[in-house]
């Protein structure tokens, strides 16, 4: 997964929707393959630039997102919280609850 996310960050492409559901698996004979899917909320990026709209699962949202600053990093956020959820069943703070939608209406950009 990691290797994809650097690819698309080599390439100017932040994809801004990795989640459980982006990530896939494919099997061919017997050696498994991690594959990155999920492009439709992608942009085209320069090191450094910030990405106004919000895309994404809010359960893999970096705390960047919720304050109008998206970018290159909040990929690598989402990897992260993929990791965490696939090691511990659960996502980070929270993410089942309405917890975390009552957080992102109350924040607002910078």
């Amino acid at each position: 997964m990691l290797v994809g996310c650097n690819r698309c960050l080599t390439a100017g492409v932040c994809h801004r929707n990795i989640s459980g559901d982006t990530v896939w698996l494919k099997d061919s004979a017997g050696d498994a393959e991690i594959r990155l899917g999920g492009f439709e909320d992608s942009e085209i990026c320069k090191t450094g630039q910030h990405i106004s709209t919000r895309a994404g699962r809010i359960q893999y949202l970096a705390p960047e997102v919720f304050v109008g600053h998206s970018a290159f990093p909040i990929d690598i956020w989402a990897c992260g919280a993929v990791f965490y959820r696939l090691l511990s069943g659960h996502f980070p703070f929270g993410g089942e609850s309405g917890e975390m939608k009552h957080m992102s209406s109350d924040c607002k950009p910078a």
